[in-house]
């Protein structure tokens, strides 16, 4: 049995404006110690779609349908009271902003013993031993226990966060742009650490990023969202070299690399569209250089174009086609005129 097992998830939130459909009927299985990585552009619903995992919605926010099964238990089912017994113990969360994260006049120990003792039931004596232990884990030396969260660099602070989440052995880790503050050669020391420390204590993962390049890199599954839906999902290398959806190929288009300058980019041309009035067919049709009538008039099934490769596209027997044609800056520039 998967550890995680989303399915058919949606989720609202209430605005000025009128309801916006924030995540639309996502669904996807995790297994233990493996990763997966989550991407697509700003207001996706990516984070909306980790904190509905964690059940930490915004007052305006609520989950309308489906289930999150972890080990069994639908999270989605509990309470308040029920939810604390899981969270720390069963999964944690990794947030973007360990300053904002991190109690600025409390000292790195205290906060790291807090958690041991307040959900892991030790005394104040075995909870500092612990965090010794945990700060020695993720490379901090154990006498900056005394220190506040001023006091550390930006990626020593994201190390302490990292500690707070393996704290108590978790058996799922929610990581939520965890390094996008951080320099390219920190980010990367941070990356193969959390790698590094997960297979060793045989944690999963989903990591949510902006940078596909990063999902290569350390991930073991990636999903590719869009206007908070879900248009494909596979193993990493599916993903990367056998791509369906437009919209994934014009993600891969813009990952920059050590050998191009920065105008051999192809960029996706337009925006997202209103959540709160969304269109009846395909979400990406307006973008998309290989729309047709029907992508504006029918939304697409999510179909599996093979062993654990999913899809939502009308067209997804034209895929080899469109990797040729995506490939090619002009494809792209004709929907901008």
């Amino acid at each position: 049995m998967s550890l995680l097992q989303v399915t058919d998830l949606k989720v609202e939130y209430t605005t000025s404006r009128g309801t916006l459909r924030a995540v639309d009927g996502v669904s996807f299985s995790l297994e233990r110690g493996k990763t997966l990585g989550i991407v697509g552009e700003s207001g996706c619903g990516k984070s909306t779609l980790m904190k509905s995992l964690m059940r930490l919605l915004p007052p305006q926010g609520r989950i309308v349908g489906g289930q999150v099964l972890l080990e069994g238990t639908d999270l989605t089912k509990l309470s308040e009271h029920e939810l604390r017994a899981i969270r720390w113990k069963k999964m944690a969360l990794i947030t973007q902003s360990a300053m904002n994260a991190l109690n600025p006049v409390y000292k790195i120990g205290d906060q790291l013993a807090e958690v041991l003792i307040v959900h892991g039931g030790m005394t104040r004596k075995a909870a500092w031993e612990r965090a010794a232990q945990l700060c020695q884990l993720v490379g901090i030396d154990p006498a900056r226990l005394s220190a506040y969260p001023h006091q550390l660099s930006g990626g020593m602070r994201q190390r302490v966060m990292i500690a707070m989440a393996i704290a108590l052995n978790p058996a799922l880790i929610i990581a939520d742009e965890p390094t996008t503050a951080l320099d390219v050669v920190i980010q990367h020391r941070i990356l193969t650490r959390i790698r590094e420390l997960q297979s060793q204590l045989q944690i999963a993962m989903i990591l949510v990023t902006h940078d596909i390049s990063l999902v290569a890199e350390i991930c073991d599954y990636a999903m590719v969202m869009y206007a908070g839906e879900m248009v494909e999902y596979g193993a990493v290398r599916d993903i990367f070299f056998k791509a369906y959806h437009p919209y994934t190929l014009g993600l891969l288009n813009a990952v920059p690399s050590v050998t191009q300058d920065i105008e051999s980019l192809i960029s996706i041309p337009g925006y997202p569209p209103d959540l709160i009035h969304p269109p009846a067919g395909c979400r990406f049709a307006t973008r998309c250089p290989f729309r047709t009538e029907v992508c504006e008039t029918q939304r697409p099934n999510l179909g599996e174009v093979q062993a654990g490769h999913r899809v939502g596209c009308h067209f997804p027997e034209k895929a080899e086609e469109f990797r040729r044609q995506a490939a090619d800056r002009r494809t792209w520039e004709r929907m901008s005129v």
